[in-house]
């Protein structure tokens, strides 16, 4: 049986979702049989493993967050008591700022990854067939979204050379339990949701690690995560799911934060200010902005919350948190400006955006570069999904013709009507 389960996981080039339907079992089922089988032949744990493994530590851990009381939650607790991680640092990588060390060419690549949503439930026939998304559809896209930025990366600009890739991780990695209709339209419990989106990050980390060399992950938590009615001012991070994502994926990838070649800055912070290549950005989920129509969208009162996030930055009583571009998601809508990149969702179009009417945007995440001279000099959205194929083959220019007449016979006609006088005069 062991090979087996092996087997289905090379035949399905190491994608447990496709292996664990080859053989017609649940992707949770199949998990549990591969973590065996790699024990029984030898091969080295990987991080799905580990999550499987520390699976009752992370209960354990859930218990003690959501069970304390309020007043006595305290973010470095949870790090050094529970996670044994101790206090957190907010350190940026060398590799990020020192230029003459880590050479680069076209620039630092950013790739953003937020409102990912894994256990959601969007059913094709609520959404006029437009989309449809589950965890096994979550999975492949977030795998999709990562292969075609290091596409990107790699084949679409010449010699490329990289000090390493920036991870931005935007919140509301979890569909949550914040509302009931979110309970019934999920595939998976709370915990499943966690460990789940825990697993892919985790591979999706390493990856970026084999192909980079560096990755520097930024983490802020969003709104379907909490545990709370409301997002609190006060424990937001100790309070929220996401950043017990964080905090998990640093301790399964502990080995590679030790070599160096893993930096994690996910303070207990609702935002944060860092810079990459020299530029300075300010990462925030989105749902401190509301409001917005119907012609510009969340635009308006996102540029007016902007201006006052800049100016509280500058009136601090010490330096640092100054910056020129806003990260946001929250709002599912790609939008890349110099000064601000609101991220999109690997979810798409769903029930919520029929409802409300919002505009059709395919499942796409954000990828651009930053460069020491020329700031964001490369914008790039990421689709997470393949294009549907065109019937037709357009040509690569068209335009519409505006005279019936070339240019010769124009001007011999107006030649005939000046020459022409019909009074012979």
């Amino acid at each position: 049986m062991s090979d087996t389960i092996l087997d289905a996981y090379n035949a399905a080039g190491g994608n447990k979702t496709a292996a664990a339907k080859a053989l017609g079992m649940s992707r949770a089922a199949y998990r549990r049989a591969y973590a065996k089988a790699q024990e029984g032949a030898g091969i080295p744990q990987g991080p799905d493993v580990q999550i499987q493994v520390l699976r009752q530590q992370v209960s354990t851990l859930q218990r003690e967050l959501f069970n304390r009381e309020a007043d006595k939650l305290e973010a470095d607790e949870v790090r050094r008591g529970i996670l044994e991680l101790g206090q957190h640092v907010s350190t940026p990588p060398e590799w990020a700022t020192d230029r003459k060390k880590f050479p680069y060419n076209h620039g630092v690549p950013s790739l953003f990854l937020s409102d990912l949503h894994f256990g959601e439930v969007v059913r094709a026939e609520e959404v006029f067939f437009a989309n449809e998304y589950d965890s096994d559809i979550a999975e492949q896209r977030i795998q999709n979204t990562v292969d075609r930025a290091i596409g990107l990366t790699h084949e679409v600009l010449n010699d490329p050379v990289y000090p390493g890739i920036h991870l931005v991780l935007g919140g509301d990695n979890i569909n949550g339990m914040i509302h009931e209709e979110l309970i019934v339209g999920s595939d998976g419990r709370l915990m499943d949701q966690i460990l789940g989106v825990t697993d892919i990050l985790a591979g999706v980390i390493i990856k970026l690690i084999k192909v980079y060399g560096n990755v520097f992950v930024t983490g802020v938590p969003g709104n379907h995560g909490r545990a709370t009615m409301k997002t609190w001012t006060k424990f937001t991070a100790a309070t929220n799911c996401d950043w017990l994502v964080y905090q998990l994926l640093e301790r399964f990838l502990t080995s590679h934060v030790k070599d160096g070649s893993l930096v994690f800055m996910c303070p207990p912070a609702r935002d944060i200010t860092f810079k990459v290549a020299g530029r300075a950005y300010r990462l925030s989920h989105g749902d401190q902005f509301r409001g917005g129509d119907g012609i510009i969208g969340p635009l308006g009162p996102i540029t007016r919350g902007n201006k006052k996030k800049q100016a509280t930055a500058l009136g601090l009583p010490h330096d640092g948190e100054q910056y020129k571009t806003l990260l946001i998601g929250h709002f599912h809508t790609l939008m890349m400006m110099p000064h601000l990149i609101m991220n999109g969702t690997t979810k798409g179009f769903d029930e919520f955006s029929l409802a409300n009417n919002f505009e059709y945007q395919p499942p796409q995440q954000a990828l651009w570069l930053t460069h020491e001279i020329y700031g964001i000099n490369h914008y790039m959205p990421v689709l997470c999904d393949d294009p549907a194929p065109r019937k037709d083959i357009p040509a690569w220019v068209e335009w519409k013709q505006q005279m019936k007449n070339p240019t010769e016979d124009r001007l011999a006609g107006i030649g005939s009507w000046v020459d022409h006088f019909p009074h012979g005069s």
